[in-house]
């Protein structure tokens, strides 16, 4: 392909890649600033945008294997398996990559700029010409791809419904950018489609006679007067298919599997000391090993939705249990007190056991759903009826066993604030020493366009560092998401990614004083412990009245610090008598 064929290509697209190429964001702190491998927001590092994370990911390898490790040694010290390990350095080549093109088309196409003068800029050697020329190549190829993609997928949805909402918003349904979606309708014009751009429909949820506007894409002739006699046809885009990597491939969405309210076994709030007590599990939905449909994969938890009866769900944290009554299959633990009705009844005022579904197909719970290809532990869930017909499991998933590893190392105000100001003058100076080395890496970098950028970006992160006084974690601290032991003592923690015998503190945002603060002793020798939650990761086991020293968290995925405190450096306090078994949801 002619540079001058690129071009006339890129035309089409040129506005939505400008759009699309300044992707470099803040994700969190680096492995260069100090910090062990294994730490921070991600175990093997990110830095201050998603190309610093990927050269320091590179940088890193490189720093180990000169060291002698090889890659088996490299993967087992980033917490991965060699396949996850060669998938990662896989994974970056592509970044770099679109990074790259990213950089090039907006040089070429934006300042001008002849490809000998980019590869100078880019790489320092305009002999690298060929490689800017190619790059150019391969993105001219990728935005055909997705353009072709997306504009299949919206007429593969015109086959299913006559009326698609195009309008502000559907894109990210469809999981693609809005001038990518633009172009397409503008291409689908000139093979005839139609985009209604003027369709006064009232406004959405408001008790007013107001009107809004949207746009709406039909095939075959349909007028605005057919769409205004049939406006409840019309359907958003993406919600028979939708793109996970920006519309270069689409899949199909499929409606969650319905639970029967049959199945389920409401535990409500009784006597707080009674095993049929929801609170002790609050947020906790128990399923039946074995049975299909309610499937973890390999994973021994995760925090994620069941639609039952069709319009209404539960959401929470998902475990297995071996003590469900016979006739059911799920147990569901509240602290709705009796009476109170599944569903929402007429002349009823507080909370249903259930939560209604959002009146959105794409998101119907109203929450971040991970897909198939997303899940590591709990993926191929799949399962196929008598009739011969699949279906998935009815475990919709947020987060699952692994994810909350990812939280971030820093330690807020918040909590120093309320601890010895020595503690708190030691956690700021090792941030400040943390962020000197990270500029000093930064200085030491050649290529003058990405370090621009990331000087830019590590002004803008210290600004936002010295508003928010986020400071340096301490040793061996980590996110966990907590889940009730009913038999754990109160001084007692099960985490396995502790020595037994440790004692830690937990820390849970917002706390109002250190009278919040449990301490407690690891022991990883707890039987029940053991069998709920395994050889957690990213989860704890603790006693349901240890949950009610931590501001009232209860288990449907709220998450703590987990702080080894041995020396005794981070101050609490028992609770306060008069608050002990106080209910704070009541």
């Amino acid at each position: 392909m002619s540079e001058i064929d690129i071009r006339s290509n890129d035309e089409l697209y040129r506005q939505n890649e400008l759009d699309e190429q300044d992707f470099l964001q803040h994700v969190g702190r680096s492995v260069l600033e100090g910090a062990p491998i294994g730490s921070g927001r991600y175990r093997y590092g990110s830095g201050e945008t998603a190309y610093q994370h990927v050269r320091n990911f590179q940088t890193t390898v490189r720093k180990l294997r000169k060291q002698g490790m090889d890659d088996n040694e490299i993967a087992k010290s980033m917490e991965m398996n060699s396949s996850e390990f060669r998938a990662k350095i896989s994974q970056n080549k592509e970044q770099i990559k679109a990074y790259e093109i990213a950089q090039i088309k907006k040089l070429r196409y934006e300042r001008g700029m002849s490809t000998t003068a980019i590869a100078e800029r880019m790489y320092g050697d305009p002999k690298k010409e060929s490689t800017v020329r190619n790059r150019l190549k391969e993105g001219a190829v990728r935005q055909n791809k997705i353009f072709e993609a997306t504009t299949d997928a919206l007429k593969k949805e015109l086959e299913e419904h006559r009326m698609l909402d195009v309008g502000p918003g559907v894109e990210l349904a469809l999981g693609v950018s809005a001038t990518r979606l633009k172009n397409v309708l503008t291409q689908m014009e000139q093979e005839g489609y139609t985009v209604h751009r003027k369709i006064a429909v009232d406004q959405y949820g408001k008790a007013t006679n107001q009107k809004t506007t949207i746009k709406v894409l039909t095939k075959d002739g349909v007028t605005d007067r057919d769409i205004y006699d049939h406006l409840d046809e019309i359907v958003p885009a993406g919600s028979d298919l939708y793109s996970k990597d920006g519309g270069e491939t689409f899949r199909q969405r499929k409606p969650p599997e319905v639970v029967s309210t049959d199945r389920v076994y409401i535990k409500y709030a009784n006597d707080y000391d009674s095993a049929e007590d929801g609170r002790l599990k609050d947020g906790v939905i128990e399923v039946r090993r074995g049975v299909p449909d309610l499937s973890l994969g390999n994973a021994n938890y995760v925090q994620g939705r069941i639609m039952v009866d069709n319009n209404h769900f539960m959401k929470g944290m998902v475990i297995y249990s071996d003590d469900i009554p016979a006739g059911y299959d799920v147990i569901y633990n509240t602290n709705r007190k009796p009476g109170a009705p599944l569903y929402k009844q007429p002349g009823y005022i507080g909370d249903t056991v259930f939560k209604k579904v959002k009146d959105d197909p794409a998101n119907p719970f109203g929450a971040n759903i991970k897909s198939d290809d997303e899940l590591v532990l709990a993926k191929d869930r799949q399962w196929v009826d008598k009739n011969g017909i699949e279906h998935e499991s009815a475990i919709r998933i947020v987060n699952e066993e692994g994810n909350w590893n990812e939280w971030s190392k820093n330690i807020s105000a918040q909590m120093l604030s309320k601890q010895p100001p020595a503690l708190a003058k030691r956690q700021l100076d090792l941030t400040y020493a943390a962020k000197r080395e990270q500029l000093n890496d930064i200085l030491a970098l050649t290529n003058p366009t990405v370090k621009q950028k990331l000087l830019a970006d590590f002004a803008d992160s210290c600004d936002s560092d010295a508003v928010h006084l986020k400071a340096y974690g301490f040793p061996g601290q980590a996110g966990k998401v907590i889940l009730p032991v009913v038999n754990m003592p109160e001084n007692q923690i099960y985490a396995p990614s502790y020595k037994d015998g440790t004692q830690v503190v937990l820390i849970r945002y917002p706390h109002a004083s250190i009278t919040e603060i449990p301490s407690l002793v690891v022991n990883n020798n707890h039987k029940d412990a053991k069998k709920i939650l395994g050889d957690a990761v990213d989860a704890v086991g603790i006693s349901p009245k240890t949950a009610q020293q931590l501001s009232g968290a209860d288990f449907d995925g709220d998450t703590v610090y987990v702080i080894p405190n041995n020396e005794g450096s981070i101050q609490f306090k028992k609770q306060y008598e008069a608050l002990r078994d106080f209910d704070t949801k009541d």
